[in-house]
């Protein structure tokens, strides 16, 4: 019997999304994105990635650090960019990405620089190393667009984007937005609650989902204090996101897919944080 074309494009298809993933789970983002993975250098031997997705004509440039332990293994491929230990269903950096850019902006995803792949980013989120590492990606996208830059971290990642906002300063660093910050748990970062943050004088977007239900790292609590503590910002805003919804599983309520990274409302709440960028440049 003659294979009808039907069958055979369900089969591309097929082949297509089965050479998207890998062994564990991970997932190539579309083709249409049209993002690059850019490599650049600043400190001897040592190279830092993070997954590009160039604006034509950027009202700002969003520089994201996803949570947990850090970004690693993002390359490009046949479909788009595989993200690694960090597929597209499992981080609000990445999952957020493609809303701020139909918002406006470019957008640089951060990888785990090459130097720190084999153990973990503990207390060297804040360091003058990876001031280096941030400045080196900013000046490579300053090159296409000279316009404002704003850090934006979720979770553990508040970490890097409070304190390179700090190090860096604001004549790198134009804007600082830090959602769902972290105020306890495993003591291996100095917690954003405990940061100079009377040393931030950029505007600064803090935010954590109203109902979120991660007491192990307390975000409500965090964002309260952090927004406190801002008393030299130009504009610090602290909002408390209405709509997440919880994970399916009750028990998981600090991870992704929980209220922790929105729920199933990211995009509204990438849409909230565009809003505030661009009341603020």
């Amino acid at each position: 019997m003659p294979i009808r074309y039907t069958t055979v494009l369900s089969l591309i298809v097929l082949a297509a999304f089965l050479s998207g993933c890998n062994s564990s789970g991970g997932v190539k983002e579309g083709a249409g994105l049209e993002e690059k993975v850019i490599t650049v250098s600043a400190r001897e031997n040592t190279t830092i990635k993070f997954a590009y997705k160039k604006h034509a004509n950027p009202i700002a440039h969003i520089i994201a650090f996803p949570g947990g332990k850090g970004l690693k293994g993002i390359k490009d491929g046949m479909f788009g960019t595989y993200f690694g230990n960090y597929d597209k269903w499992r981080s609000f950096t990445i999952k957020a990405r493609k809303t701020f850019h139909s918002n406006g902006f470019s957008v640089a995803v951060v990888e785990t620089p090459s130097d720190k792949k084999n153990g973990g980013l503990g207390g060297f989120r804040e360091s003058e190393e990876h001031k280096q590492d941030i400045a080196a990606i900013i000046a490579h996208m300053k090159k296409d667009a000279d316009v404002p830059v704003w850090l934006l971290g979720h979770s553990r990642g508040t970490v890097a984007a409070a304190a390179q906002t700090i190090n860096l300063g604001k004549d790198l660093v134009q804007g600082v937005v830090l959602s769902a910050s972290i105020a306890a748990g495993r003591p291996v970062d100095t917690y954003v609650p405990d940061m100079p943050l009377d040393r931030v004088y950029v505007p600064a977007l803090v935010m954590s989902a109203e109902n979120d239900l991660c007491d192990e790292w307390t975000p409500k609590e965090a964002a309260k204090i952090i927004g406190e503590k801002l008393v030299n910002s130009p504009n610090a805003k602290v909002h408390y996101f209405k709509g997440a919804s919880h994970h399916p599983r009750p028990h998981i309520v600090c991870k992704t897919n929980s209220a922790h990274s929105y729920g199933s409302a990211e995009y509204k709440a990438a849409d909230l944080i565009s809003g505030f960028i661009k009341e603020n440049i």
